[in-house]
């Protein structure tokens, strides 16, 4: 400070009752420095006097401390909802306590600045306040303060993520699909922000929006059924749907074999359907068999069928059963089917005969009748006519000889024979 002092003789000067020279001059001219430990308002006295006289002038001196070293801290994410945080100013290692500074917040891109008056700011006192965010603040807001007195201040900064919450997630996708094939899904997302997404726990994309929709490809190398899980989160929130996905191999080389010949009694087959070269391992299907046209289909399950394990039925044909019988099998899942048939002689065999008459007598080079009865005539048996005069045999087979006779025939009638017996 400068002291300016006009007239006086043998005077002195003082400052806040201090004496700080002595003058005798017209004008003198004093030079001096105050220094204060403290924040405050000071008033100044400056006295000259000298035994004829004492004049005294004063001022106030706002003294303040150096803002140099503030720390801004507080919550760097908010969930929304409730979307309220705290966020301080506090003194760092070489801020001095201030006292009566004016801090201004400004809290983000939707948000205008507000004042906070702080009578205090020290290591144990912070200065702090609360702030709510909303759903439309979602994203990077960069939260500023300024904190000045009259003399000095300081602007702190940092980066607060306002994240919403998922509320929704569904996908949409085919129930059933093919080994090897693509499966598509679109994934659908309500709300959120700077959230993940998810298939089966594999990320595949980031969302941040009202609505999101997301395209995807599944692919399975075995058959199986598999829950989908697609889940959409962030640090507000982890919405989850689960959907069951049925996959399966598709049926295209399958091949039926079994006896192609059948004597009944007893009548008893084996069949069976084995997997072709171009066929891959198929598990869980259904076989409808027919045996012909006496039956209706039977369903099997089949819980394996591939180049070393072939589905394999059994089965017995009747009397009522001969002649050709045609048997189709028809395998199947839920997405492809194959049809498969062969043809099946049915034989009956079992012939047997009853009593054999003939005329006791009869004219030279007429005919003779004979009568033959018979309980059980085989299909495909034969009758052999040997009338004794040396002659070639006469047959008469079912179906191949030269005459037919119906399996139900119960007799049968040789007439018509001029022989010399």
């Amino acid at each position: 400070m400068k002291v300016y002092v006009v007239g006086g003789t043998d005077a002195k000067v003082n400052v806040d009752q201090v004496s700080i020279c002595d003058v005798n001059s017209s004008l003198s001219v004093v030079s001096y420095n105050l220094t204060y430990p403290n924040e405050g308002s000071f008033e100044v006295i400056v006295s000259a006097y000298n035994l004829a006289s004492n004049v005294t002038k004063s001022r106030i001196i706002g003294v303040y401390e150096r803002i140099v070293d503030l720390v801004i801290s507080g919550n760097s994410t908010i969930l929304t909802p409730p979307g309220s945080g705290t966020w301080r100013v506090a003194a760092g290692t070489d801020q001095h306590p201030l006292e009566d500074i004016v801090c201004v917040w400004n809290m983000g891109t939707n948000y205008g600045d507000t004042t906070h008056n702080v009578a205090v700011l020290n290591s144990l006192t912070p200065h702090e306040i609360t702030f709510t965010y909303g759903q439309a603040d979602a994203g990077t807001q960069t939260v500023s303060v300024n904190c000045s007195n009259t003399l000095s201040s300081q602007k702190l900064t940092m980066n607060v993520t306002v994240v919403n919450p998922v509320t929704y997630v569904n996908f949409s996708a085919a129930s059933l699909a093919f080994t090897r094939d693509y499966v598509g899904m679109r994934v659908y997302v309500v709300g959120g922000s700077d959230a993940k997404v998810n298939v089966d726990q594999v990320p595949i994309c980031d969302v941040s929006s009202s609505l999101s929709v997301v395209s995807y490809n599944l692919t399975y190398p075995n058959e199986g059924s598999f829950e989908v899980i697609v889940s959409a989160y962030n640090l507000a929130s982890n919405v989850t749907k689960s959907r069951t996905i049925g996959v399966y191999e598709r049926i295209v080389d399958l091949v039926i074999s079994g006896n192609s010949t059948i004597l009944t009694p007893p009548g008893s087959g084996t069949w069976r359907v084995a997997a072709g070269t171009d066929q891959l391992p198929l598990e869980n299907i259904v076989c409808v068999w027919n045996m012909g046209t006496n039956y209706v289909g039977t369903a099997h399950n089949v819980a394996v069928l591939n180049s070393s394990t072939p589905h394999q039925i059994t089965f017995t044909y009747g009397q009522a059963d001969a002649g050709t019988q045609t048997v189709n099998v028809s395998c199947s899942n839920a997405l492809s089917s194959q049809n498969l048939s062969m043809d099946v002689t049915v034989v009956w065999d079992n012939v047997t005969l009853g009593e054999l008459t003939c005329n006791s007598s009869t004219l030279w080079n007429h005919s003779i009748t004979c009568k033959l009865t018979v309980v059980h005539f085989g299909t495909g048996a034969c009758f052999e006519w040997d009338m004794g005069d040396g002659k070639p045999l006469v047959y008469y087979q079912d179906g191949y000889c030269a005459d037919y006779v119906p399996a139900a025939s119960p007799t049968y009638i040789q007439v018509g024979f001029s022989q010399n017996v």
